[in-house]
């Protein structure tokens, strides 16, 4: 587990991003992967995505307060869901303190 970076829902599959940029289909839906992952670790930061805050090497606010994850294997960026962003960040304060 510790080399999932991301898992991103794609239609019914979730694309599995690896430490090592493999990335791997499987049929398992974000909320099963939810009940799966150790919630210390991982986190929903939108409908769409889960990251493994470990993994989270830094964030930005864009102009219309937009929040955009780096993470450590994923191409671009990581959109957060204004509705999760409060938690979002006090985990990665809690985990990350440096970012």
């Amino acid at each position: 587990m510790a080399d999932i970076c991301a898992i991103a829902a794609q239609d019914n599959y979730t694309e599995v991003q690896l430490l090592d940029g493999e990335k791997v289909f499987l049929r398992k839906s974000l909320t099963a992967w939810e009940a799966t992952l150790p919630p210390a670790h991982f986190i929903r930061v939108h409908r769409t995505q889960i990251v493994n805050l470990a993994r989270v090497t830094g964030y930005e606010r864009d102009a219309e307060e937009h929040t955009l994850l780096a993470v450590q294997a994923v191409a671009g960026r990581i959109s957060v869901s204004r509705d999760r962003w409060p938690e979002v960040r006090d985990r990665l304060a809690l985990t990350r303190p440096s970012i």
